[in-house]
């Protein structure tokens, strides 16, 4: 297996010991976001496969590329009676996640430094693993893919990301530029940012980089961490669908669904999907999910990640459609409530 530029993980490495991320203080919790909590549970990924519903009791589940551990610690609330093992290769960003879930009562926890090619030497089997905001990073994002492949138990699921390269493709002309200037030859820091800071805030403000990437917030001292991870991220690099999914069936892994599916609905873009004009009305119901998001991301490049889950592939299920359901199949249903309605609060509303 290729190993990642050593240069470039060094850097890395410097850079989230100097800056953990995400800069989140210990004592926060993310027991009330239920968006982000949706999007790490187990249930709701393993569902959406396999129809099935699953218990997180005893489970195995890997935050790769843990950072500060505000993430391991939405898994940990997310998956109840789960065993957490998170790695990353700031030892900085590791000790603030073992001090993150000790802080808020988590002891089935272990976390290591390590790079994400390295996964295998844990010797671990993992039902769940959430590697986001990461695997855009690597030069080879195969290398990461195949890591994750190989630690991944037959029936688990993956959860990871990768940038958009038209989404984002403002930000990657100002790395372009500020890599010109000479802010990305080290580590950055405080004083690149101040520069970053300060030449943007000069420019006209129709000038097209200023008005397509840059927020007041970025001038105040909390907008530093978006500074660092936008307009001086090192090694980052944008993809498209097709490149995703070549990605995948290079590392024999099989897509799942987008995370947030619901924004990747290609027949939201028309005014009337119902009243498509006949060369789409004939042709889209058979395009394969690449083909529509590929079309979704040329026609409408809102969605900054390609934010995807996926896994070994599995067998067709013999499944029969709701809309082929009889009085009787209703009648028998059971109905499960995602595990983050699962409040008083939703009950309250529901009755």
């Amino acid at each position: 297996m290729v190993n990642i530029a050593s240069d470039l993980l060094e850097i890395m490495r410097q850079r989230f010991d100097s800056s953990p991320y995400p800069r989140q203080p210990l004592e926060k919790s993310p027991k009330n976001e239920t968006d982000k909590l949706y999007i790490h549970s187990l249930v709701n990924a393993y569902y959406l496969r396999n129809q099935k519903v699953i218990d997180t009791q005893g489970k195995l589940i890997l935050d790769a590329g843990c950072g500060s551990g505000y993430k391991s610690l939405m898994l940990a609330e997310a998956n109840p009676g789960a065993k957490i093992v998170g790695f990353d290769i700031s030892p900085e960003s590791v000790k603030l996640a073992r001090e993150r879930l000790d802080y808020h009562g988590f002891d089935n926890t272990e976390f290591h430094v390590l790079a994400l090619e390295e996964l295998p030497s844990l010797n671990q089997q993992f039902d769940y693993i959430n590697c986001d905001e990461l695997l855009y990073l690597l030069p080879d994002i195969s290398v990461g893919l195949k890591a994750m492949q190989a630690v991944l138990k037959p029936n688990g699921i993956i959860r990871s990301n990768l940038h958009s390269v038209f989404a984002r493709t403002n930000v990657f002309r100002a790395q372009k530029a500020f890599t010109l200037m000479g802010l990305m030859a080290g580590t950055p820091g405080e004083l690149e940012v101040e520069i970053v800071q300060e030449t943007i805030m000069a420019l006209k403000d129709n000038v097209q980089l200023k008005a397509r990437t840059w927020q007041p917030f970025y001038a105040t001292p909390e907008g530093e961490e978006k500074i660092l991870m936008n307009y001086l991220l090192q090694g980052d690099k944008g993809y498209t669908v097709p490149e995703m999914f070549s990605a995948l069936a290079d590392s024999h892994l099989e897509f799942i669904s987008m995370v947030n599916w619901r924004q990747w609905q290609l027949l939201d873009l028309f005014q009337q999907p119902d009243n498509l004009p006949s060369f789409l009305a004939m042709s889209l119901p058979d395009i394969s999910p690449e083909e529509s998001l590929h079309l979704y991301e040329l026609l409408n490049p809102v969605n900054r990640l390609l934010d995807f889950w996926c896994g070994h592939p599995q067998p067709p299920l013999d499944i029969l459609p709701v809309t082929e359901w009889t009085d009787a199949d209703w009648q028998g249903a059971t109905v499960h409530l995602c595990p983050q309605l699962k409040t008083p609060q939703f009950q309250e509303q529901l009755i």
